[in-house]
């Protein structure tokens, strides 16, 4: 009687080989995602700027209507703006570094890279037209 503890090994599996890849999978190196995850970075940090110097200039108003000092608040603001402009244009190049090394080594026939693209053409088109925003009411006033 053999003891449950001590099974002999179970013979390998044939039908799977030792140095099975699995079609259009990664195989180590992943071209632009580096960039990618930059420009992801510099999306979520241009992301927040606006968002706090749209906040920043929302007090900026409410306390010029006040009548108390609202000066600071909308230097804060407009420097707080400044780096979400900084940011955008580094997420822009980080997608454009991205999308050409995954161009140059044939990275686009897999789903992942094309999706990873696409969802960060779209945050950072978001982005431009964020930091674009402002002008259009510069340009409106003349």
């Amino acid at each position: 009687m053999q003891s449950t503890l001590n099974r002999p090994p179970e013979p390998p599996n044939p039908a799977f080989p030792d140095d099975f890849i699995p079609v259009g999978a990664p195989t180590g190196t992943r071209p632009g995602l580096r960039a990618s995850l930059l420009a992801w970075a510099g999306n979520l940090v241009a992301v927040v700027a606006f968002v706090a110097a749209g906040l920043l200039i929302i007090v900026a108003f409410g306390r010029a209507l006040a009548e108390q000092g609202a000066a600071g608040y909308a230097w804060t603001a407009v420097g707080v703006y400044v780096v979400g402009v900084l940011a955008t244009l580094g997420s822009t190049v980080g997608l454009t570094v991205s999308f050409c090394r995954r161009l140059a080594d044939d990275e686009l026939r897999r789903p992942g890279p094309i999706v990873d693209l696409v969802a960060l053409v779209i945050v950072t088109a978001n982005n431009v037209f964020a930091a674009i925003f402002p002008f259009v009411f510069i340009l409106a006033s003349r």
